[in-house]
């Protein structure tokens, strides 16, 4: 049956006809919705694509297109937290904006090949297209490297890897990389895990980068039954979780609880500060 006193589809349910609620993508729909003009004539037709949405959204249980997707509304709201060129919020410090990040910035945290895991929440939605980290005590023989993980949908832990830049450590300045392994797209609002290493440990021994502090309770991380920390400090120290061993070199996939130090959640100790890695997506 068709919409009260509409007119023959003549865009949306032709273009649409041969699928199922099931399979239809939202980027099926998007492509085939995004042409139409907004004016009288495509009144009936426009009715149609948000029908066609919303029966969609009911199907698969899921508000991909209402909530997050697109270049409109949606999704959390994250203030700026962003370094050079903020008028058009080309890099973005998700390091420092909630939930998870720290405002407090340290000039000498050091790695030690226990690859650190960071949880931050995606500002933009779409394609990166750059990294900067900063080099605070340089080394000419090795390479510091920064990944975009995806979070378990269950756990919410690390899982699979999407992509990562690999720095040169030479010398002390603000390094941008702009070349990834492979495509990396976000949706904001969304969870990711940001992962940081250098290559060996003699890379480990010498570079020291700014990074990401917290102070408060510190000592020890929480308890392994599930307590709160027992004895509070005013020192800073590391947030993040981090590999059970040394896993120098390039960021790999996929991570398992295994990998993780069970431990000492968000608290990397021995591994110092989780370096900052600053995003941008234009």
């Amino acid at each position: 049956m068709s919409l009260p006193d509409a007119t023959r589809s003549d865009r949306i349910y032709p273009l649409l006809q041969n699928l199922d609620l099931e399979n239809l993508a939202f980027a099926t729909l998007q492509g085939t919705g995004e042409t139409l003009n907004i004016e009288e004539m495509n009144e009936d037709e426009l009715r149609r694509l948000v029908l066609v949405n919303l029966a969609r959204l009911t199907v698969k249980g899921e508000w991909d297109g209402l909530l997050s997707a697109g270049g409109g509304g949606g999704g959390i709201v994250l203030p700026g937290a962003e370094v050079d060129n903020p008028s058009t919020y080309k890099y973005w410090d998700v390091m420092s904006t909630p939930p998870y990040g720290q405002a407090v910035k340290l000039s000498t945290a050091k790695m030690d090949g226990k690859g650190v895991f960071f949880p931050f929440v995606a500002s933009q939605s779409g394609t990166l297209t750059g990294m900067k980290i900063r080099v605070s005590g340089a080394h000419s023989g090795g390479n510091f490297y920064a990944g975009i993980y995806s979070a378990d949908e269950d756990t919410g832990l690390p899982k699979d890897l999407a992509g990562y830049c690999t720095f040169s450590t030479t010398s002390v300045a603000t390094v941008e990389q702009t070349s990834f392994s492979s495509s990396v797209t976000t949706v904001r609002g969304t969870v990711y895990w940001m992962y940081t290493n250098v290559d060996n440990s003699t890379t480990a021994s010498n570079v020291t980068f700014y990074a990401a502090g917290n102070s408060g309770y510190t000592a020890g991380g929480p308890s392994v039954t599930g307590g709160p920390w027992e004895t509070p400090s005013n020192s800073v120290g590391g947030i993040g979780f981090r590999y059970s061993s040394a896993t120098y070199g390039a960021p790999t996939t996929p991570v398992t609880t295994a990998d993780l130090e069970q431990n000492q959640p968000f608290s990397a100790l021995s591994t110092g500060n989780p370096p900052t890695v600053l995003l941008a997506w234009t």
